[in-house]
């Protein structure tokens, strides 16, 4: 297995929205708080991730000047979400630190409503951290972590993700096997697209490693239909190339070879 087909799964980490509101019921602090934070989505969606981070900077500057614990949180997490995406990983490291110093402080009422689940985002980035840096036991740990949070079902799905990205990287194909369909049937309840894609490639990996080729060009192919449509170039260039190992495992040369070929050309225009 090559390093790129796991570099281009289980990376789905979203940005996180908070309520929607305006007018004069809502205090101004709280209303700029969620106007930055809105900047800061747009620009991320658009790859301005320095716009981002400043906004959501400024979000959360007035969210700790009247200690909003939602706000605050849910503010750290994105800007881990974001510094992460601009390759900053201790940056993003900082964030979560910064999440687990302030909710120590907090008492148990205040781990009410919404902030079990922003806990559960922030444990899934940690455990992603981890993973990228090569420590799985910690990766594992956090992963625990977020679980025993009981997070939401439209979750789910991107926990086991990237339980099977460990699980896979550790070389235990069979049990990955098993934990991504777990996140495949998962995502599509969930109508996650972008982790349906991922649980798809992931079967496609680890089908790889079993010595099942068929099953394994099918399940690339599926994720490449998914990333077509979504349009993420590193991931469709990671389904071209599963699609290339899978064609060669089953003796099919040329068309390894014609896959070959696309996925070289989808990572350079990428890259471009």
């Amino acid at each position: 297995m090559t390093e790129s087909w796991l570099a281009g799964v289980a990376v789905g980490a979203l940005l996180l929205s908070g309520c929607a509101g305006s007018g004069d019921a809502v205090p101004p602090v709280v209303r700029e708080a969620r106007e930055r934070a809105d900047d800061g989505h747009d620009a991320f969606a658009e790859g301005r991730l320095d716009e981002a981070t400043l906004s959501y900077g400024e979000a959360l500057t007035r969210y700790r000047s009247i200690d909003d614990p939602v706000g605050i949180v849910r503010t750290l997490v994105n800007l881990a979400v974001v510094r992460n995406a601009a390759d900053a990983r201790s940056d993003a490291a900082d964030c979560l630190d910064a999440i687990d110093r302030y909710v120590a402080t907090l008492p148990a009422a205040d781990i009410t409503g919404e902030m079990p689940e922003l806990l559960a985002e922030a444990a899934w980035m940690r455990a992603y951290l981890h993973l990228e840096a090569g420590r799985p036991a910690a990766a594992n740990e956090a992963l625990a972590r977020g679980r025993a949070l009981s997070p939401p079902s439209d979750l789910r799905g991107r926990f086991d993700n990237l339980e099977a990205r460990l699980l896979l990287e550790q070389g235990r194909a069979g049990e990955a096997r098993i934990v991504a369909e777990r996140a495949r049937r998962a995502n599509r309840r969930s109508g996650d697209r972008a982790e349906l894609a991922d649980s798809h490639r992931l079967l496609g990996c680890a089908a790889l490693v079993a010595g099942d080729a068929a099953a394994a060009f099918g399940a690339f192919d599926e994720a490449l239909t998914i990333d077509r449509e979504l349009a993420r170039p590193a991931k469709v260039a990671a389904d071209l190339e599963g699609l290339a190992e899978a064609s060669r495992a089953m003796g099919d040369t040329v068309r390894a070879a014609a896959f070959d070929e696309r996925a070289r050309l989808a990572t350079g225009a990428g890259a471009d």
